[in-house]
């Protein structure tokens, strides 16, 4: 049969791949919003100090006084704005910040004497504190969950392009050296804030829907719960000061905000008093900072991408301790060498930046607490507002006492802040977008055991779950139980009890009461059926999970404890564990099977499809079934898998099992009773002992099925996908050359969202890498629910 090439992907697609880019329909206004805005800072960011100089009378360390003290006493505010942020939304706030922002510039245009300075800088810091923390909610609003890295590398490029050509038309002023010129910027200064905030506050670009005239909807503040008096309560933003992890952050950052400051206060006095070269050299220096950004943030975003956060952010404290010690060691410098020191320090100190203003920015926000964001928020921006105020006159001052000062301050609190970062993440334990999903039904009460049976298997789930005692209505899986755990309790049952449980009875009936009434009932070959009830209940669109390569289905009962109580899950699983016979001869025929049996328990709407390795093949090319039939996909996820590239198995040298599953012997599998098939089965167990319930006839069935599909695998060729694909890549234990989500592009008329997972391909099953998977999936399911009932409601 001749294969079905896809069409190849368009010009504008193939230039978002490479350059890391995320979808820009429908968010013009708000992408010029920001590099219009950026363009205003760049015309004030490096010559805020020199201005002053210039047009006042006051002395250097005058102006830097002033300006501190104006930011500081806009320090207690934002905590204030993260209320309004909750209340009103991020929109609402960029466009009062940049309005604000306008009040000050236009007072700093007639600002002659400190008090003056002193006022106006703190107008200033308010409108920008209001703009700098509605900005990071908007990008969360703005783009697809799974695709706000991109966003958040994306915004900070434009804004780099901004304040690129805002400080060329500053250098140039300041080069002219009349006071005309540099109050003719400040005027400019102004039309781009208020513009930018027209722009904001009209923005009405595609948030989840391709309507053109469809907006990011403004998030809501979360419904206060009641008392037992029947008031509402308020909700709390004091847990922000108990989140030690947040805090971690907040204080770290406090370095970067120094970093910050380089450029708008000391760059240009250091360059200018201390290194004897012109002037000009801060505009090229600047350029550069803007260009390198504009040209490598996304591009380096792709490599941030599959990498843990904390690490991207260790990285970028060392290159900024690096480039202050060059900056450091300049005065001692002639003047062509000099010059050459601050272009090197100047890459150094923008690649710093590169690194660590998206993923600390992202951060900020994913940490948080949705009901509480603005409150944290406020929080985070306390780190910025204290850099940003302290340092004027702090740098100015060590300045005067030395040219080398300075730089050893940056370098000093660069370095120390490298502890506070290490293991920070995305989707920290305890946060509330990776935790388990909370049930939000009536909480029942407990229930003790009734009999002896009861009481004993109470006992046994505590003991192997590892948590306190148990009732007899307590989800085995909602604990904390996957289908290594489950095996473990089988075998704890038949040890204490002396009889079977099956393992479908442990995915059907999960509490001790079901499990009471089904011990001695069922039998092994029940949790090997093709279609296994994970959880079978549940109000919403199911979520199908296709087996890997071994067949079984078992290992996605990991994903039930973060994946919403009302979304039932099904597992598919391989014929060819009951029936070795009847297994598929092509990754087509099996999908066409599996859309067949995944209508017989979901007739119509919206299918959801998930698979990891082999599985996430075969899931997509269901999927890709399912459109042919005329069916409608609403979520497909992909884990770590790549078309072409057989499905990985266990390599262990000591045993036979390495040469079983060969894709170019398929009639090598192992039959039941030899010598070969005892030695891999042991293999298997050794390997997770979920398989340890298993007799040697169902386990060399499943070396077979690992076998065959390893076989298939080789052989397929992707049909075309109308849609879009959210991808979890395994980040560690990569070689060189290693695909990565975009093999999947050429094959796919939508995006392509990765999501990086801190595991190899083998471990993505575990507890760990299921609850990064877990978190990102119950966003994704949430937001097509959310579009699910826009649409019902409009057409009704």
């Amino acid at each position: 049969m001749m294969r079905q090439h896809s069409p190849a992907p368009s010009a504008w697609r193939r230039i978002q791949d490479a350059w890391g880019l995320p979808g820009l329909a429908g968010k013009g206004r708000f992408v010029s919003a920001n590099l219009i805005d950026s363009l205003g800072n760049g015309l004030v960011m490096a010559f805020t100090v020199v201005f002053f100089v210039k047009t006042t009378s006051l002395s250097l360390v005058a102006v830097g006084a002033a300006l501190t003290v104006g930011q500081l006493l806009a320090l207690p505010v934002p905590p204030f704005i993260g209320h309004l942020l909750d209340r009103c939304g991020p929109r609402t706030v960029i466009a009062a910040g940049n309005w604000i922002s306008v009040a000050g510039f236009i007072g700093f245009l007639f600002s002659h004497a400190a008090w003056q300075i002193v006022l106006w800088q703190f107008v200033v810091q308010l409108g920008s504190t209001a703009f700098w923390m509605g900005n990071n909610p908007l990008i969360m609003l703005v783009s697809r969950g799974v695709e706000r890295a991109r966003w958040f590398g994306l915004v900070r490029a434009l804004r780099n392009i901004g304040v690129g050509f805002g400080g060329a038309a500053s250098a140039v002023a300041l080069s002219l050296g009349t006071v005309a010129w540099l109050r003719a910027i400040m005027v400019v200064n102004v039309v781009t804030f208020a513009l930018a905030g027209w722009l904001v506050i009209t923005f009405r670009g595609a948030d989840t829907s391709d309507a053109a005239d469809a907006g990011p909807e403004e998030p809501k503040p979360a419904e206060p719960e009641r008392a037992a008096g029947g008031t509402a309560a308020r909700p709390s933003g004091g847990g922000v000061l108990k989140d030690t992890r947040y805090l971690r952050l907040v204080a770290a950052n406090i370095s970067f905000a120094f970093a910050s400051t380089v450029i708008r206060v000391l760059l240009a006095v250091y360059v200018g008093d201390n290194l004897g070269v012109g002037t000009w050299i801060v505009g090229v220096l600047v350029v550069l900072n803007t260009t390198m950004v504009a040209l490598l943030q996304t591009l380096v975003g792709r490599w941030t991408e599959v990498r843990r956060p904390g690490t991207t952010l260790v990285l970028a404290l060392l290159l900024n301790a690096a480039a202050f010690i060059v900056f450091g060691t300049l005065p001692v410098l002639p003047g062509r060498a000099a010059i050459a020191g601050l272009l090197i320090a100047m890459v150094l100190y923008t690649m710093a930046e590169i690194l660590s203003s998206p993923t600390a920015s992202e951060l900020s926000v994913v940490m948080a607490p949705e009901h509480l964001q603005g409150r944290y928020l406020g929080v985070y921006q306390l780190s910025w507002s204290v850099g940003g105020a302290v340092a004027p006159a702090l740098l100015t001052a060590l300045l005067e006492g030395g040219a080398s000062l300075p730089w050893a301050f940056l370098t000093a609190i660069s370095v120390l802040a490298v502890p506070l970062v290490l293991g920070l993440d995305r989707r920290p334990v305890g946060m509330s977008r990776a935790a388990p999903v909370e049930d939000t039904a009536p909480e029942e009460a407990f229930r003790a055991p009734r009999s002896p049976r009861e009481k004993i298997l109470c006992e046994l789930l505590s003991e192997v779950l590892g948590v306190p005692p148990v009732g007899i209505d307590d989800d085995f899986f909602a604990l904390g139980g996957d289908s290594l755990l489950a095996a473990r309790l089988i075998g704890r049952v038949r040890a204490v009890l002396g009889l079977e449980l099956a393992m479908r009875s442990i995915f059907e009936a999960p509490t001790v009461a079901g499990l009471a009434q089904r011990l001695g009932t069922g039998s092994a070959d029940d949790a090997l059926q093709s279609m296994l009830p994970l959880r079978a209940h549940g109000d919403r669109p199911p979520l199908f999970c296709i087996h890997p390569g071994s067949g079984l289905s078992w290992s996605y009962a990991g994903l039930l404890k973060h994946i919403p109580r009302d979304v039932p899950v099904y597992g598919i699983q391989a014929s060819g564990l009951l029936r070795p016979d009847d297994m598929p001869g092509t990754v087509k025929e099996m999908a066409a099977r599996y859309a067949e049996e995944i209508r017989g328990v979901q007739p119509e709407g919206a299918y959801h499809l998930l698979g990891w390795s082999f599985g996430g093949i075969v899931a997509y090319e269901t999927a890709v079934r399912l459109q042919a039939q005329g069916a409608q996909i609403g979520l497909l996820a992909l884990l770590d898998c790549y078309p072409g590239v057989p499905d990985h198995c266990r390599i262990d040298d000591r045993s036979t099992i390495v040469s079983l599953p060969d894709p170019s012997r398929p009639d090598a599998a192992p039959w039941e009773g030899s010598p070969e098939t005892a030695e891999a089965v042991e293999v298997l167990r050794q390997d997770t002992g979920a398989l340890t319930g298993l007799d040697e006839a169902r386990s060399a069935a499943l070396l077979t099925t690992l076998s065959h599909n390893r076989h298939i695998a080789g052989d397929y060729e992707p049909g075309t996908f109308d849609g879009d694909i959210l991808f979890f890549l395994a980040v560690r234990g990569r070689t060189a050359g290693a695909p990565t989500a975009g093999t999947w592009s050429k094959y796919v008329r939508g995006e392509v969202v990765c999501h990086p997972v801190d595991a190899t391909h083998t471990t993505m099953n575990r507890p760990e890498p299921l609850a990064e998977v877990g978190g990102v999936l119950v966003e994704a399911l949430d937001r097509l629910a959310a579009d699910s009932t826009r649409m019902k409601e409009a057409a009704q």
